[in-house]
């Protein structure tokens, strides 16, 4: 073919090419699960209002305990533990009765806003809860046996209820993660935690980094 033939089979400027009126091929999705029962029970939405709700009765009950420090302050010491559990309490009170007026409407159970879960990864609201009891617990073992012990547990719980079943990944990542969290906030943030036997061996070992 001559250059003159070549340079006729260009297409001329703004013409159409079979490549230009393609349309673009977006990108494929993560196929989702889809629900079996697209609905919504209103009493759940109701218990976990009341549950946040008790949480704001508890803030109030234990900001009694709070003792008033030497520095004035324009809330008080239990300011902030009274204020966020007062709005707790309110929120949950709008939302059951929210609830309860859609409740003599339409009933107990309503089409679901949400979508589905993403394929091989379902959610779980069991493991929610869970993860909240686990939170719970590090509070409890966290005066007892200090803050590595009780992080390295609830790191090593938070994974396993993840579904990681790696031992590597069960090992290596909770004591990395719970020697960096403590390093950051005990020797350079200077953030003092109850301390076990575990804290008083680092904190022994790695120096305070004075900022």
């Amino acid at each position: 073919m001559s250059s003159a033939q070549r340079k006729d089979a260009r297409p001329a400027e703004g013409e159409l090419t079979p490549s230009s009126t393609e349309e673009p091929v977006e990108p494929e999705l993560p196929p989702t699960v889809e629900d079996p029962d697209p609905t919504v029970d209103r009493r759940i939405d109701m218990a976990v209002a009341a549950a946040g709700g008790g949480i704001g009765v508890l803030l109030i009950v234990s900001s009694r305990d709070i003792h008033r420090g030497s520095v004035s302050d324009p809330i008080g010491s239990d300011g902030l533990a009274i204020v966020l559990g007062a709005w707790l309490i309110v929120g949950a009170l709008l939302l059951i009765g929210r609830r309860l007026l859609a409740w003599r409407r339409s009933g107990n159970q309503v089409p679901s806003d949400g979508a589905g879960d993403e394929f091989g990864l379902p959610a779980s609201p069991l493991r929610s809860f869970v993860m909240w009891a686990a939170g719970f617990g590090w509070v409890f073992l966290l005066p007892r046996v200090g803050f590595m012990v009780s992080s390295l547990l609830l790191s090593v719980f938070g994974l396993v209820a993840m579904g990681v079943r790696s031992w590597m990944k069960l090992t290596v990542v909770p004591v990395v993660f719970t020697i960096v969290m403590w390093v950051l906030f005990n020797r350079v943030f200077g953030v003092q935690y109850p301390a076990g036997p575990v804290d008083l061996f680092f904190a022994d070992l790695i120096p305070r980094v004075r900022l």
